[in-house]
């Protein structure tokens, strides 16, 4: 379900999905506002994001595996090395899907229940196997990375810096 809400810093109109919008960053003047009770509350700001080279972007429909989507949300994460960008896709049926992109490779991803906690980071490291949700996992990259910014609508809140 989608609702209108106006922005708390510049007052520009934006629409949500109150199914599972967290947070909103205003297309106008990227503030970031937390969704609470239905009402837009100013969380922090965003940088304005450059486009990425893939052709996606905020709105784009397309489809994968024969479903369709449309592009709903994006975090950019900074590292050492560069950055990559997190895009949120809402599907036909309303299930978020997301979309890794990241030195023009890309890479599909959904939220899957697990049965069992994962380890604490502390007892992760390179070239470790996890079973999870049913499939043996590889452990190829340990990092930190930072927010860097944020579009649209994200299922969690995501505060850059």
């Amino acid at each position: 379900m989608k609702n209108a809400m106006q922005c708390p810093s510049c007052g520009d109109s934006f629409d949500w999905s109150a199914k599972f919008a967290e947070i909103v960053t205003c297309r106008s003047c990227q503030a970031v506002s937390r969704i609470g009770d239905g009402t837009p509350s100013l969380a922090g700001q965003s940088a304005k994001l450059i486009a990425s080279g893939s052709g996606l972007g905020m709105g784009v429909t397309g489809s994968f595996k024969g479903v369709a989507f449309t592009t709903v949300g994006r975090v950019r994460y900074g590292y050492a090395q560069g950055f990559w960008d997190e895009w949120c896709l809402e599907t036909a049926e309303s299930e978020l899907v997301w979309l890794t992109e990241d030195d023009g490779n890309l890479s599909h991803s959904k939220s899957v229940p697990l049965h069992k906690a994962l380890p604490p980071l502390e007892q992760l490291s390179l070239g470790r196997s996890l079973f999870l949700a049913d499939h043996d996992y590889l452990i190829e990259e340990i990092g930190k990375a930072k927010c860097l910014g944020t579009e649209g609508q994200l299922p969690f809140s995501s505060i850059p810096g």
